[in-house]
């Protein structure tokens, strides 16, 4: 029995179209604990209390006058390819999600791209026989982190549920947790890429995020085309119901 962890994380930012990722890591328990040790063992010789993407890429923060954040990023991508058992990310525009499927009593966008995400994990499970329970975990005290308990409370809320995606718990750990760091590394550079795809002054991808990302990893923009499919699907189903309606969800977007 195969048992796994996932990290998950946000990047958010409204300065243009309001753009939401969420990214995440899939780790082999035993590859967590390896991950953990030689990462927290690496940013504890640089003088890192933890790592942050926008901090790195800007040279803020805990990286501010720092000479090294190519080399510090560098490591991070080459620890999680070779540990990291799954990769993923969903970006949407909240704006376009708001205007569009939210008026049919759908749940916030935030509870949208992690219903996707949850997906993929558990079809990444599916194909590569690895059947036994997955930890979720995400970063304590995050913008989303109330909306993230609720609905993964909710929809994990029966045995049935709980068996489909081989769920075992989740949880809110610090910052500085290791397995959270390629989730915000991944969901800070998706959200970028997407931004800079909508952008008419259109900028090649970042090479830290082409360094990242493997075949077997997966990454989803919804953009405006797919949420009206997702309208139009919806329309056509006579009763829909969500958090708060007294029902359980319709699959209609796996």
């Amino acid at each position: 029995m195969t048992i796994t962890e996932a990290y998950i994380d946000e990047s958010y930012d409204d300065r243009g179209p309001p753009i939401l990722c969420l990214a995440g890591y899939v780790f082999r328990k035993m590859r967590a604990r390896q991950f953990a040790k030689e990462w927290s063992t690496y940013l504890k010789a640089k003088g890192l209390p933890y790592f942050h993407m926008s901090e790195c890429a800007h040279r803020r923060g805990v990286f501010k006058g720092r000479a090294d954040t190519i080399e510090v990023a560098a490591k991070l991508i080459e620890l999680t390819r070779e540990l990291s058992a799954y990769g993923f990310a969903v970006t949407i525009n909240e704006e376009d999600y708001n205007r569009i499927l939210r008026p049919l009593g759908m749940p916030s966008a935030y509870g949208f791209a992690l219903q996707s995400c949850i997906g993929m994990v558990r079809d990444w499970k599916e194909s590569n026989h690895a059947q036994g329970p997955t930890s979720f975990f995400f970063e304590e005290g995050h913008k989303h982190s109330g909306d993230a308990h609720n609905f993964l409370t909710w929809i994990f809320g029966t045995r049935e549920e709980r068996n489909r995606y081989g769920y075992a718990e989740h949880a809110f750990v610090p910052k500085a947790t290791p397995g959270l760091h390629p989730a915000d590394f991944l969901a800070w550079n998706e959200g970028l890429e997407v931004r800079r795809q909508i952008d008419p002054k259109r900028r090649p991808p970042r090479a830290d995020l082409l360094a990242m990302v493997r075949l077997t990893d997966t990454v989803r923009h919804y953009v405006q085309e797919d949420l009206e499919q997702l309208r139009n699907g919806i329309e056509n189903i006579s009763r829909l119901e969500w958090p708060g309606h007294g029902g359980r969800p319709a699959r209609y977007f796996e």
